[in-house]
C-alpha cells in the first residue's frame, strides 16, 4: 500500500493544464501538499509532466497557482498528479486553504 506524505482533502477548484503541446480545463477532486487528483478524460500518459494553473480559494476571493506535476496515476475519472515544483509562497497558500477545510480522505 502507498504511503503519503501528506494528507489528502477534498477540494473542488477550477484546473487548467498544460502538458505536450495540449491545453485542457478541469476540475480538482482531492489536493494534498504533495500531489492533487483532476476530473477529466483527457489521457496524459503517466509520466508526463504538465504545468498545472489552480484557482484556489482564499479567505475573500480565488486566487491562481500554477504548479508543475507529473501524471503518476490514471484511471476512468482522471488523473493523479504528484507535484514536482512548489514555490515557497505557493507552498504556504496551499498549506493555509488545506488548514481551513475538515475533510480529510
Amino acid at each position: 500500500m502507498l504511503t503519503r506524505k501528506f494528507r489528502r482533502m477534498q477540494l473542488a477548484c477550477r484546473a487548467m493544464v498544460t502538458s505536450g503541446g495540449e491545453k485542457f480545463d478541469a476540475l480538482t477532486e482531492n489536493i494534498s501538499l504533495d500531489g492533487l487528483f483532476l476530473r477529466t478524460e483527457c489521457p496524459i500518459p503517466v509520466g508526463r509532466k504538465a504545468a498545472i494553473t489552480l484557482n484556489l480559494p482564499s479567505a475573500s476571493t480565488s486566487e491562481a497557482v500554477m504548479v508543475e506535476g507529473e501524471v503518476v496515476r490514471r484511471d476512468d475519472h482522471g488523473l493523479a498528479f504528484q507535484f514536482k515544483s512548489l514555490s515557497h509562497d505557493t507552498f504556504a497558500l496551499l498549506r493555509m486553504v488545506l488548514g481551513k477545510r475538515p475533510h480529510y480522505i
